[in-house]
C-alpha cells in the first residue's frame, strides 16, 4: 500500500511540475502553506483490550459494569506543507500530529466501601499525507482523495481505587507503530487562498499485538490469542485551515 501511495505522490508530482511549466502564473500558483487545527472522532476495533479489561473486572468482583472502548476524540494540529493549485486540480503535501484518548470507569458498592477500575487510553500519533482534489465552484472544493501514513504511541493507565488506597498500572509500547488512512472530503473557501474549512472521511488500517507495563506483562497476553487493536475504523476530522501564499 506504501508502495502504490509513493507512486501516486510521484505521478501528480510530475504532472504538477509539467503543468505549472504550461501556464501563467497566477496568485497562489507556486503554492500555499499554513497552518491548521481541528477535532476528530476515530473509530478503532478493540476487542482484545475489551476483553481483557473485562476480565480484569470480574476478578476484582466487579460482573455487572462493562468496559467497551471503539472510539477515541481529540484534537489535530498541522501544517500544509504546500497546497499547489493548478487549473483542474490541487495537490497538498501536510503533516500533522493527533491528540487521541477515551477513558472508561466502573464503580462497585459493597459492605467494605466503594471500589472504582478506571481505565486510561491514548493513541495520539503523527500523521504524514497528501491530498489531490479538484474545484466544483469558486468556493468549494472536493479531496477526491486524502491519505498517508500514521505512526502512533499507545498508552494505557489503569487506576484501582478502594477504601485502602489506590493503585497505578502503566502499559505502554516502546516503539512507534505505523499505520495508513485513506479517505475523501471537501475544502470550503472563507477567504479564499488565506481560510478554509475543511472536512474530511477516512478508514484507517492499523494492528497493534500488545502493551507492556514496566514489569514486562503484556495486555493482552500472548496466550490469550488476542490483539490490543485488531484494526481501525470509520473516522472524520473538521479542522480550519489559515494558509498563506508564497
Amino acid at each position: 500500500m506504501l508502495l502504490k501511495l509513493s507512486g501516486l505522490v510521484l505521478f501528480f508530482y510530475f504532472t504538477a511540475i509539467y503543468n505549472l511549466s504550461a501556464q501563467s502564473c497566477g496568485f497562489g500558483c507556486l503554492g500555499l502553506s499554513g497552518v491548521y487545527g481541528g477535532y476528530s472522532i476515530e473509530k478503532y476495533k478493540l476487542d482484545g483490550l475489551n476483553k481483557t479489561l473485562n476480565e480484569q473486572l470480574t476478578a476484582l468482583g466487579n460482573s455487572e459494569n462493562v468496559f467497551k472502548f471503539e472510539e477515541m476524540r481529540g484534537l489535530r494540529v498541522g501544517a500544509n506543507i504546500f497546497r499547489a493549485k493548478f487549473s483542474n486540480f490541487f495537490l497538498t503535501a501536510k503533516g500533522f500530529y493527533q491528540f487521541l484518548k477515551s477513558s472508561q470507569e466502573a464503580k462497585e458498592q459493597s459492605v467494605s466501601g466503594e471500589s472504582i477500575m478506571k481505565s486510561d487510553l491514548s493513541l495520539n500519533h503523527w500523521g504524514f499525507g497528501i491530498d489531490i482534489g479538484f474545484p466544483i465552484f469558486s468556493f468549494l472544493n472536493l479531496k477526491l482523495f486524502d491519505g498517508g501514513v500514521n505512526l502512533y504511541t499507545s498508552e494505557l493507565m489503569n487506576t484501582f481505587s478502594d477504601n485502602i488506597g489506590t493503585q497505578e498500572k502503566d502499559y505502554n509500547y516502546s516503539s512507534m507503530t505505523m499505520g495508513y488512512y485513506a479517505g475523501s472530503g471537501l475544502i470550503i473557501e472563507l477567504i479564499k487562498n488565506y481560510v478554509s474549512l475543511e472536512g474530511t472521511a477516512y478508514y484507517q488500517v492499523i494492528s497493534i499485538n500488545n502493551l507492556v507495563d514496566n514489569s514486562g506483562n503484556k495486555l493482552p497476553s500472548d496466550e490469550s490469542g488476542l490483539k490490543f487493536v485488531d484494526k481501525g475504523g470509520l473516522s472524520a476530522t473538521v479542522q480550519l485551515n489559515i494558509g498563506i501564499s508564497f
